[in-house]
This record gives C-alpha cells, structure tokens and sequence, in this order.
C-alpha cells in the first residue's frame, strides 16, 4: 500500500510514498515534468519527508503508446 502525500490541483503529478517512508515517488502523466512543476513537486515532499535519497530517473530513449 502506498500513501499519496503531495496531488497538483490539476493532477499532473502526485507524490507517493509509503508508511514507513522507505520509499518516495513523483508520478506523472507524461514522460517528463515542466522544472516549475516538478519544483513544486518536490517542495510538496520535502515539507513531509527526507528527500535527500530521492533519485531522479532518466526516461531519455523511452518509447509511449499515444
């Protein structure tokens, strides 16, 4: 099970962890965030939890379905 502790007010991204706070995510819609939404995704995390280990993960090479 995963807590949603951080949801934009035009839901292109959310931040999801779990109970423990093993483990820490910034979910999407697309591929990549704008710098300014995922600035303020990470602010909305960092006001709940460490986010000193959060790795960001390249999606460069990925392919989508439309």
């Amino acid at each position: 099970s995963y807590w949603i502790i951080g949801l934009d007010p035009e839901y292109r991204w959310a931040v999801v962890t779990d109970k423990w706070e093993l483990s820490l995510y910034i979910l999407s819609k697309t591929p990549e965030l704008a710098p300014e939404l995922y600035e303020a995704a990470l602010a909305s995390a960092a006001s709940q939890v460490k986010i000193s280990n959060l790795l960001a993960t390249s999606h460069a090479g990925c392919s989508y379905p439309d």
